[in-house]
């Protein structure tokens, strides 16, 4: 028995007789695996690619201007499109973002930044820090030894746990006294 495939148009030998709801009824060996993976791809994107979670209906009508084609899921829920992030291949992102930092970026304010600012520069810049300096302890907090914070340079940073921070910028005896003013206010109530 000779039959045309559906997908080539090339007359092909039926070795065995095809059942009426099989999927890949009318399809040359040749364009078989072809067919199968476009199912297994059909069947992986059936999610809105703005990541948003639901899923997207077929196309009914092929459309070249919104890339649809008929009986194949659409990329996005309507106006699902403006909500996208970019989407970058593996590893470019980084890059991308590492282009637009510092001077580069055309919201840099350099040295006329606000204070925090520079400790979140501090922060990026040093996102481990090991022990505390002095006393060994799991550190946390970048201390910049000028004061100025936004002078982001190894030599002016100290890795310090919160405790030791709070000595070398002498608010240790503040914090201490209110504590206690607190602990008094609280017996007296």
């Amino acid at each position: 028995m000779r039959s045309i495939c559906c997908e080539c148009k090339i007359l092909f030998d039926v070795k065995e007789p095809y059942e009426q709801d099989d999927e890949t009824h009318g399809i040359c060996p040749s364009c078989f695996d072809i067919v199968m993976h476009n199912l297994k791809l059909q069947k992986q994107r059936q999610l809105c690619e703005c990541g948003c979670g639901q899923s997207v209906p077929l196309a009914r009508q092929t459309d070249k201007k919104r890339n649809w084609v008929k009986g194949q899921p659409i990329r996005f829920i309507n106006h699902h499109q403006n909500k996208i992030i970019c989407f970058y291949p593996k590893g470019q992102r980084k890059n991308y973002s590492k282009s637009k930092m510092g001077i580069k970026n055309s919201q840099w304010k350099g040295n006329k930044a606000q204070p925090a600012a520079g400790r979140e520069r501090a922060e990026r810049k040093y996102p481990s820090v090991g022990n505390c300096e002095l006393c060994g302890k799991p550190a946390k907090d970048r201390h910049h030894r000028d004061g100025h914070t936004l002078n982001n340079k190894r030599p002016n940073i100290q890795f310090l746990c919160r405790k030791c921070h709070m000595i070398v910028d002498k608010r240790l005896p503040n914090f201490t006294e209110k504590i206690k003013e607190l602990w008094n206010n609280h017996k007296k109530s």
